[in-house]
C-alpha cells in the first residue's frame, strides 16, 4: 500500500515555508544578539568564541569538537 499522506502533507505546509522562513530569521537574529551580548569570557566557558557565533548558530552545533 503507498503512503498518500506524506506527499498531501508536504504540499499542504508548501504554502506555509516563507512565514516559517520568517520565523526562522527573526529566531536566528535573536539567538546572534543574545550571544554577542556575552563577554568573552562567557563565550570562552561554552566554548566559542566571537568569530565562532554565526557558524554555531547557522549550523546549530559548535565547531570545535
Amino acid at each position: 500500500m503507498k503512503d498518500t499522506i506524506a506527499p498531501a502533507l508536504r504540499r499542504a505546509t508548501r504554502p506555509l515555508a516563507p512565514l516559517h522562513a520568517v520565523k526562522r530569521w527573526f529566531r536566528l537574529r535573536r539567538c546572534r544578539a543574545q550571544l554577542s551580548r556575552l563577554s568573552d569570557h562567557m563565550l570562552r566557558d561554552i566554548g566559542l568564541s566571537r568569530c565562532e557565533i554565526d557558524h554555531a548558530i547557522l549550523r546549530g552545533r559548535f565547531p570545535r569538537g
